[in-house]
């Protein structure tokens, strides 16, 4: 099925993805989600979903990326 809905999700180093919410995405093809955590370290990813609300992320990543302090 089509995706509908791009999904941010926060993955600490060697822990489980954990959903942050739906990313907006306005006319300007720009979108902004704001999201705070704790661990030093981890991974900010973005997947295509088909529900507003998995419990984990899909395949369909569309980014990734790593963040340390």
């Amino acid at each position: 099925p089509p995706a509908n809905s791009y999904v941010v999700w926060i993955e600490p180093n060697g822990g489980k993805a954990m959903n942050q919410g739906i990313l907006k995405i306005g006319d300007n093809e720009k979108g902004e989600l704001k999201m705070t955590t704790t661990a030093p370290k981890f991974a900010v990813i973005v997947t295509a979903e088909t529900q507003e609300k998995p419990q984990t992320p899909s395949k369909r990543v569309v980014m990734r990326t790593d963040v340390a302090e």
